[in-house]
């Protein structure tokens, strides 16, 4: 609220050497309340949102096209660790923009290679309705675009890379 606004920058500005100037600002306090506690912050971070990676476990996403690298990033917002797999060597970077850690693409000559692979037991795709294909796996095969139109794929890339 502007009146817990005002309070806080009111005890900062006595308490410490900062000046406020609104006109001017030379620093940018932000504040987060909770119901345990209040946060004072002067750094922010884009990020993709969600859970922390890796907390949910580790998947198999097979890069196919740019629909995959977006199933990619809507995994790892749900606190999935990736294991980017391909047929062909893809660019990976908007993936690693978004990892903690740093992804090697695993390629794979054809698609029942996927068998024999010890990372995961799901497969993930970037496959929606109108691009629906069967794939020869034992694997759990999770297509988390089903219901996404072209357009709403290329907006959520869009997104994610001028994030």
């Amino acid at each position: 609220s502007p009146q817990l606004n005002q309070l806080i920058g009111q005890h900062i500005e006595t308490n410490t050497p900062l000046n406020f100037s609104l006109k001017q600002a030379k620093h940018h306090i932000h504040i987060e309340i909770n119901h345990d506690a209040a946060y004072i912050f002067t750094e922010t971070f884009s990020c993709a949102g969600g859970l922390p990676v890796g907390v949910e476990g580790s998947v198999i996403t097979l890069i196919e096209n740019q629909a995959s690298l977006l199933a990619s990033i809507l995994l790892m917002k749900r606190g999935c660790d990736i294991i980017p797999i391909s047929c062909t060597t893809t660019d990976i970077s908007l993936l690693q923009k978004y990892s903690p850690k740093k992804l090697n693409l695993q390629l794979i000559s054809t698609h029942t290679q996927l068998e024999q692979l010890s990372f995961g037991k799901i497969l993930v795709s970037g496959q929606t309705y109108d691009h629906y294909k069967k794939y020869d796996t034992s694997l759990v095969v999770i297509r988390p675009l089903i219901a996404y139109s072209d357009e709403q794929v290329e907006e959520q890339l869009e997104y994610f890379q001028n994030l």
